[in-house]
Order: structure tokens, then sequence, then C-alpha cells
């Protein structure tokens, strides 16, 4: 609890005069969070206002209305108060401490006669008016809360949520968005960007006056889609926020915009398909996505005609996105792109000796000549090493002789592009000096399969470069189906996009490596794989190999048609707490964005039968730890079931201890002046399932009386605001937490008040 001077508060609002509506609070205008930002499965509907890290701010209308809803909850908003404006707005109160006097005591009366700390109360406009500047509450830092702050929003009378920053509250802001990277995705089977044929990502350059610019001309064949890494900034804090408009234009002609002005909240669990979803997962940073699949939902935030899929005029064109905060202050970021179909080189070995080794280039097709030379090494491991600046180079018509240092090609594979003189890129070419490649028997290679943007590719990683050439066959159910390769590193070769159906009723996937000297000698290398084709509307089901582990695609789960698979991991971060009961598995596609959850199940063995507390528990890699779902047990089946939001790796765990109290206010045997107990507090952990997040597992009693304690559950605190102090003599707290898959700790805690 905090007390501040009332005349900081009027400092505050002499500052706002100027707007429709008073600030919330006196704590300050500082924001941690802004109107629309990406959360993992939702927008963020207001703003959040720092309190400098400590709760007991005031709260106060912001202008004349009437109380109409009280919350109180353990998740969510926690405890919230909800005012109808004389405007036709309704502002929210999110996380509060507690509320002022009068609603306090309505509260506590909603709270007796319901017998639970859950309220969930409307009221007329004649129950409770309040004025404006009125406090009605205090900061706080209960519900879903990281940490004190309040959380405001503004609402239309419909209940959707409305930009606060356009909608009655403004702050000064000299600041202009910033432009971090910039992405290319190709949206066919034949797109190219700079000569491949999966998405690139650059970094935005800033110049003295303030523009952004890509690093060069990009070169593009065929359709593709644009997304952006990019927030906004505010003076005085590190913070960065979401911006107000994003619009997107080639040549001048609008392509995409969003606008963050509105959101509903049937509308905020499609999150994922306003950032992209690939490069999320990925871990590159949530981008903002200027493409709308046809399949999915329309929303509020987009704000043009156009979905922005871009096909480009053949030669230059001009790439402009700009982005715009709340106050106005605009970025922009330009570009030039390049459309031309690729040209096709090949390399040739001419000479070489200690010092120099020299190669001819020359195009298999296209009508410009290469002007530049771009040599990178590759190491024995596959890693990229050095890009190298050819010594001499020698043009002859269209073929190109360039050479190299000899020393940096000792041991290191090599990759060459050709660009011409328009900024179009050749495909890439490859060469490994003969002590470098390796025996087509003595490699290894690995199966990758990429779903990346509604389409799939498969991806073949060999151990070493080899001496030979790669193919791949599809077997299918009924026939065998020949794939053409590109190879796009020394060791990395991969197939032109799939669309899902392309994929119905493959088995399995054989990858042959044959010698270049005796064709007749091959290494054939089979993965099985077996995909579902799942359908929106439709349900479908996929069985891992060894049919331990299903995954149900409801109807109700996808945006677009898509295949599925799941796939036994070999090496999985090990359970720190509890026992694993199961192999792992990693649901495909991993990158996939969910519209809903999907059904899984994984079976146990007999032996643990009748073995308790066990569940589904899904790998979250941001925090590399072991999450539990929400699981139900079927013995007779010998299988767990769960839902779960995203393709994660999966495996049965059993949590073999409760939880425990941790510390407690007041303590065991502790003496107390009666003035000094205000708030009851009791701290609870759990080393694996967590802590249930509701009434049926959280009890506190005082002096043998049921209480309706406040839980908050990301700090992990029971606390219970006394309404009297307590007499002296001795008294007692008895609390009882549940964890999630059943286990309870008890304690009963004695201690003396004067």
């Amino acid at each position: 609890m905090i007390k501040k001077l009332t005349i900081f508060y009027f400092i505050i609002l002499g500052m706002l005069t100027a707007q429709d509506y008073l600030w919330p609070t006196e704590a300050g205008n500082l924001l941690s969070s802004n109107f629309g930002e990406f959360r993992d499965t939702h927008f963020h509907m207001g703003v959040d206002i720092k309190t400098n890290e400590v709760t007991g701010y005031p709260v106060v209308a912001i202008d004349d209305g009437y109380l109409s809803r009280m919350v109180t909850n353990f998740n969510g908003y926690g405890k919230a108060l909800y005012i109808t404006t004389k405007t036709g707005h309704i502002a929210v109160y999110a996380h509060l401490e507690k509320l002022s006097p009068r609603f306090e005591s309505v509260l506590r009366i909603n709270q007796q006669s319901r017998e639970s700390y859950f309220v969930y109360q409307r009221f007329t406009e004649f129950e409770f008016p309040v004025t404006r500047g009125e406090i009605i509450g205090y900061t706080g830092n209960s519900g879903s809360s990281s940490g004190p702050h309040l959380h405001f929003e503004i609402r239309n009378l419909e209940d959707e949520p409305l930009n606060p920053l356009l909608h009655g509250l403004d702050l000064p802001d000299h600041l202009s968005p910033v432009f971090k990277k910039i992405a290319f995705l190709p949206r066919s089977t034949s797109t190219k960007i700079n000569a491949s044929p999966l998405p690139q990502v650059f970094d935005a350059y800033r110049d003295r006056d303030g523009t952004y610019h890509l690093p060069d001309t990009l070169h593009i064949s065929g359709p593709f889609s644009i997304a952006t890494l990019l927030y906004d900034i505010r003076e005085g804090v590190g913070n960065k926020y979401q911006i107000k408009s994003l619009t997107l234009k080639i040549d001048d002609q609008i392509k995409y915009k969003a606008q963050y002005n509105h959101i509903t909240y049937p509308e905020t669990g499609f999150v994922n398909t306003t950032y992209d979803h690939y490069l999320s997962r990925l871990n590159e940073g949530r981008f903002h996505e200027l493409f709308q699949y046809s399949t999915d939902p329309t929303l509020n935030i987009e704000n043009s005609s156009d979905n922005g899929l871009i096909s480009l005029h053949p030669g230059y064109n001009n790439l402009q996105c700009i982005a715009e905060d709340h106050a106005g202050n605009i970025s922009i970021i330009n570009g030039i792109i390049f459309n031309h179909p690729v040209s096709s080189i090949s390399l040739e070995l001419v000479d070489s000796n200690e010092n120099e080794t020299t190669f001819i280039m020359t195009p298999n097709s296209g009508n410009f000549p290469f002007t530049e030379i771009i040599p990178h090494t590759f190491s024995p491991f596959g890693s990229i090493e050095e890009k190298l600046v050819p010594t001499i180079q020698i043009r002859e018509g269209k073929k190109v002789t360039f050479t190299l240092p000899t020393k940096s090609l000792q041991g290191r594979s090599l990759q060459v592009f050709g660009m011409n003189r328009l900024g179009a890129y050749s495909e890439s070419t490859h060469w490994s000096p003969k002590s470098v490649l390796a025996n087509i028997f003595n490699v290894t290679a690995n199966l990758d399969i990429l779903d990346i943007h509604q389409g799939l590719y498969l991806q073949v990683t060999l151990s070493q470069p080899i001496d030979g050439n790669v193919q791949m066959m599809l077997e299918h159910e009924t026939f065998l189906e020949s794939v053409e390769l590109n190879q796009i590193q020394p060791q990395v070769y991969i197939t032109d996009m799939f669309h899902p159906s392309d994929l119905v009723l493959v088995k399995q996937v054989k990858v042959v490596l044959r010698d270049n000297e005796n064709s007749s000698l091959q290494q054939s290398i089979k993965f099985s794989w077996t995909p579902e084709i799942a359908i929106p509307g439709e349900t479908a089901t996929v069985l891992s190999q060894d049919k331990s582990c299903s995954m149900r695609v409801l109807s109700s789960s996808l945006y677009d048609t898509t295949a599925i698979w799941i796939e036994k991991v070999d090496q999985s971060v090990p359970v720190q707490s509890g026992t694993q009961l199961s192999n792992v598995y990693q649901l495909q596609p991993y990158t996939l964005a969910l519209k809903d959850t999907v059904q899984i199940g994984i079976k146990y063995n007999d032996e643990f039968v009748f073995d308790k507390y066990m569940g589904i528990y899904a790998f979250d890699q941001d925090e590399q730890e072991w999450n539990y779902l929400s699981s139900q047990n079927h013995p007779r089946r010998r299988i767990i079931t769960a839902a779960i939001d995203y393709f994660d790796a999966v495996t049965i765990i059993q949590d073999n201890d409760p939880p425990y109290i941790v510390s407690s206010f007041p303590a065991e045997g502790g003496y107390y002046h009666y003035q000094d107990v205000e708030v009851l507090r009791v701290k609870v952990d759990d080393d694996l399932s967590g802590i249930k997040s509701s009434e049926e597992a959280i009890n506190l009693e005082v002096d043998g009386s049921k209480v309706y304690p406040e839980y908050q559950p990301l700090e992990q605190e029971i606390s219970y605001r006394l309404t009297t102090p307590f007499l002296p003599g001795q008294h007692s707290l008895s609390v009882s937490v549940k964890d999630r898959v059943g286990h309870v700790a008890q304690k009963k805690i004695l201690f003396r008040v004067n």
C-alpha cells in the first residue's frame, strides 16, 4: 500500500484537461503495454499503466456514469470494475487490489451470499452512480497479472474494446515507430526470393533523415507476401508498443492495411492470423503479417480491399511500408524489387595451385550476363562461414572466369551465385574439393518436413557433401512418384512447395544417393512418413509410427487444409521433476497456427494402470520446461487424453510430489500487534503440475471459519483482507491447496495477537 499527496493527482489532471476523459489513476501516465499487442492466444485489449511496481494507487471514474459491473476471479482480470459513462462508453479497471469502501462492502455482501470469492454482478444505472474523478478502487496485482499495474480498457456499449488512445485518452509522443526486419514469403511453387524457394528475412537500415531501407535491391520472381518486425517507442521508457496502423504499398498502390482501432472479443482468438506464426515459432519474433489467407476470418483491424498477395510487373518495382503511431508519428521503409525469371548456372574448376583456384561460371539460361560473382564457403559440418571476394574476375561473353585464394577453400565447400547488372540472382551452384567429398556409402541423411505458409517442403540434409547426386521418390499407396530436388547448400537439398493435397496416401520417402562415376552404385535411405490430410470442417486422426500417440483434428481446429503427422522424439529435454512414463512425441507441423484445439492421446503400459497423478505435459520451447495439460485418464484403454492449442512435443509424466506451503503471514508461532495484521498471506508452490487455480482447490479458514480468499496464480499467493481486526489472544490460519493432478497440501498455523 502506498500513499500520495492529493496535489500530485491534480498535477496529472491538469496535464490532461484537453482530453475527453480524466486519466484513470494518479500512478502516472507511463504505459507498459498498449492496445492490440500480440499475446500467445489473444490481442491485448487495453492499455497497461505502470504503477511504479507497487500497489495501492487510487483509480478514479474517468467521467460521470455508474458502476455497471463488478467481477472477481482468481484468473484473468482478477478484481475488476466496469463503469458505464454518460458518453456511452464502458471503462474497465482490472487487476485491482481493493475497491473503494462502498464498493468493497457491496463485493463482500455478494461473496457471502454466493459463498464464493468469485463474483460476476451487473448493476443498473440507478444503483451506484459515480462522479467524474471519484475514487472507485486501488491499483493492484490481482488475477493473471505479471506485476503491479492498472489494465484499463474503453469499450463501446456492445462490450467491444476500442483503442483508449484514440477514444478519449491521449499522451504526448514525439518518437516514430522502429522497423527492425522485413520478411519476404513465397506464395507459390515457382516463387524465388533472391533465387531461394524459402522465406527470406532482411534487416531494415535507417538513414540520417529517419527513413528505413532494405539492404539492397531484391530479386523476386513469382507471387509473394511481406511481413515486418516493428514496434513503437515513447519518451522516457524502454518498452516496445503496438503501432496504430501499418500500410503496404507496391508502386504507390495499397496492397494491405491494418489499423488497431477496434477489436471484438470473438476476434481475439484469431490473433495468430495477424502475425507470422512460422517465423514466431522459429523464435524470429512476431512479424506483422501483411497478408490475409482466403480461409482466414476477416478482422476489424484489416482495412483494405486487397489481401496482400503481391504479383509484380516485369522489371523494377517500388516497395513502401508506412507505420503510424497513436500520436501521428510516421516511419517509412522503402525498397526496390526486381522481377525477372531466375537463371541457372554451371561451375567448372579450371586450375588450382597453392595460391589460387580458378573457376568458370556459365549461365544456362537468361539474356543478361552476370557482372558479379558471390561465393561463400561452408564448413565440413554444413555451416556457412565466409563470403569471399574474387581476386580476379574476367567476363567473356556470358561466361565469367574468377579466381579465389586456395587457402580459403582448403577443407571447405563452395556455394556460388551470379548477379547481373539489373540485380537479378542466379540459382546457386556448388563445388567441393576431393578431400571434402564423401563416398555415398559413408554418409547419413536426415529428412525434415517444413510447413511454411500453407505449403510443405521436403528437405534432405547429408552428413557430408558427396561425389554424387541425390534423388527423391515418394511412395504413395498405389504409385511411386519421382520428386525433383534443388541443391540449396553443399549438403542440403529441398523440393519445390507441395500443397497438402499432393501428399494424399504417402507412406514412405526414399532418398537415393547415386555415385557420379558409376551410376550403378547407389545407397537408398528410406524414411517412414504417413501424413494425414486434414480439412477444415472435417475431423481427421493420425497415429505415431508406434501407434502409441494419436492426434485428432476437430472440425473447428484448422484455418486451412494441412498435412498432420506425429514424430517420436529420440532425444528430448529430460523431466526434472516427476517420472516420465511414455516416449516423447512431436506433433506436426510444429509451425502451423491452429484455429482451435486438437485432441491428443498417449498410451501407457499396463504396469501403470493403478497409478495416480499422471497427466500429459507439453514442452514449452521458450521457457524450456514441461507444462501440464488438463488431462483425463482412461484406465480401461490405458490411455490419457488432453486438448492442446499448439503443435508441441508431448509426453506422459507422473507428478510424485504434493504442493507445499512456502511461507505465511502471520507465521507459525508469531506474535503481532493487532494493527499490523490487516491482510493474511500464504505463499504456496508446486514443482511440476502447478497449483490448481480454482476455489475447489484452495481453501482458507480463519479461527475455524471458512473465508473466501483471493489467489494470485502467477505469484502463487493466497491472500485475505480482514474486515475487522483480530481480538487479543491465540488465532489459527488453516490452509489447504491442491495441485492440478490431485495432490493436496494442508497446514495449520497458530499465532498470537495483542
